[in-house]
């Protein structure tokens, strides 16, 4: 997986211009919170890259800027992360971020089945894998900011990164990708822009 390297980016992302964010997704967020800066960005175009919140800061003109970079290396090196990041991979390809447990627990053990592993790493992926909600809170861990961690509110801030869907009468119980501000994802930003310029369309606008 590749790691980009730590860079002050500008907080102006597809998302906040196309969108309102939600109430329920806000209020979680620390006090004063910029709601145009996500905690995590995923790309998954090209070779899949992750990026969270560093720091925040406020340049001269009074702009608050983010400084992003790749989660811990450490974290990396965490028994089953490897599975997360497929999982991640998963959730972000699906539409609106959400697949059914059944779903993300046959393709998860096709995939580990069809990888060359030694003896070692198939046990190591194995005991990780033994539940889906363990895998679910190794990558909640990687998408949660190490900024935030002192934040009194980070227990159900970082739940919601990768949240439980109960079932309903359209499909079983799974799990869903949060939505901006909260996560940032390249494919949903293109999605927003396409959708935004076709209703400038609509109305005789350049979309």
């Amino acid at each position: 997986m590749k790691v980009v390297s730590t860079s002050t980016m500008s907080t102006t992302h597809a998302t906040s211009e196309a969108m309102l964010p939600s109430d329920e997704l806000t209020s979680l967020l620390p006090p004063g919170w910029p709601l145009d800066v996500p905690l995590a960005r995923v790309r998954t175009c090209g070779t899949l890259a992750i990026e969270v919140v560093q720091e925040l800061h406020t340049d001269p003109d009074g702009r608050v800027q983010a400084v992003y970079g790749p989660p811990a290396s450490s974290l990396f090196n965490t028994k089953g992360m490897t599975t997360a990041v497929v999982l991640l991979a998963l959730l972000a390809t699906q539409p609106r971020g959400f697949a059914s447990k059944d779903f993300l627990m046959q393709t998860l053990s096709h995939l580990r089945q069809s990888r060359s592993l030694d003896e070692a790493d198939e046990r190591e992926e194995s005991e990780s894998f033994t539940r889906l909600d363990n895998v679910v809170s190794l990558l909640r861990k990687l998408l949660y900011p190490p900024t935030l961690l002192t934040f009194s509110g980070a227990n159900p801030l970082r739940k919601q990164l990768v949240h439980f869907v109960r079932a309903t009468q359209d499909s079983g119980p799974g799990y869903r990708l949060a939505a901006f501000p909260l996560l940032w994802v390249d494919v949903e930003a293109m999605e927003t822009y396409v959708a935004r310029a076709r209703w400038l369309d609509v109305r005789g606008e350049d979309g």
